[in-house]
């Protein structure tokens, strides 16, 4: 097995979400904790430091975008990456603008 690269906190409240990324990420060497939803993300990251936090969007206590906001104030001097994945029910629209489109001339 290759030597640990990291700790991944993986935030699902979709129980196959949460193994399926977990599977991969162990595989490639990496410590992982699954939380199923924000408060017990937001009780993990209390216990302990994590290098990546990979969170869905839409979640029913405690949304990804809230989780991803306190792991910043836990660790305001994080310089590690954090993300989130949308999955079937999330989406990328409350992130990003509008399209335009071309005008036509």
């Amino acid at each position: 097995m290759a030597q640990p690269t990291g700790d991944i906190l993986i935030v699902d409240d979709e129980r196959s979400m949460r193994e399926f990324l977990g599977i991969h990420l162990r595989r490639a060497g990496h410590r992982v904790e699954a939380a199923p939803g924000g408060s017990a993300a937001l009780a993990a990251m209390k216990e302990r430091e994590f290098d990546v936090v990979i969170t869905d969007l839409r979640m029913p206590d405690v949304d990804g975008m809230v989780v991803l906001a306190e792991a910043k104030q836990l660790h305001p001097v994080w310089p590690r990456p954090s993300s989130f994945i949308p999955t079937r029910k999330s989406s990328w629209s409350p992130l990003l603008p509008a399209p335009r489109r071309p005008s036509r001339p």
